[in-house]
């Protein structure tokens, strides 16, 4: 999820069809990676949209990109 997210902002059914998990999954791990300070959101009419909270985050992600496969 860090990975796709670190591209562009996804709201959860984004994230659903990339991924392939049911909606419950995608939101609870949203919440723990929100709530580990990983994530932030912004609220569109009834969408949700979350995004990486630091591009720190993105260039780590960059850098273990050869081990992550």
């Amino acid at each position: 999820m860090l990975c796709i997210l670190q591209v562009g902002e996804k709201n959860v059914g984004e994230l659903q069809e990339l991924i392939g998990a049911k909606q419950a999954y995608i939101s609870q791990q949203l919440k723990y990676l929100k709530t580990a300070g990983y994530l932030v959101s912004r609220k569109e009419g009834t969408y949700v949209y979350y995004r990486l909270a630091d591009d720190r985050f993105t260039k780590l992600l960059q850098a273990l990109k050869p081990l992550l496969g």
